[in-house]
């Protein structure tokens, strides 16, 4: 699922660096549009954390693999949710 996750990450950079140009100024001083940047750089810290600490799952999954997992999860609907904050700020 790696290559396809990292398609899809590049399909998004590539559709919010257009998003972005189109309204450059205003984005540029967005507290919510930092804050989406710095939470899609955690999460991206976050995965390659659990890709290094867990190339092959034991049959019983680690709690810090869950951890890790719940993390993603959390940062992920962090990042959508800031995105959509900033239409309305």
């Amino acid at each position: 699922m790696t290559p396809l996750a990292l398609a899809g990450f590049g399909v998004m950079t590539i559709s919010g660096v257009l998003l972005f140009v189109a309204d450059a100024e205003a984005l540029w001083g967005s507290a919510l549009y930092w804050g989406k940047l710095t939470l899609i750089g955690v999460a991206g810290l976050n995965a390659w954390t659990f890709r290094s600490l867990f190339r092959d799952l034991p049959d019983e999954i680690p709690d810090a693999a869950r951890g890790l997992a719940a993390g993603s999860l959390v940062l992920w609907i962090g990042v959508v949710v800031m995105g959509r904050l900033i239409a309305y700020f």
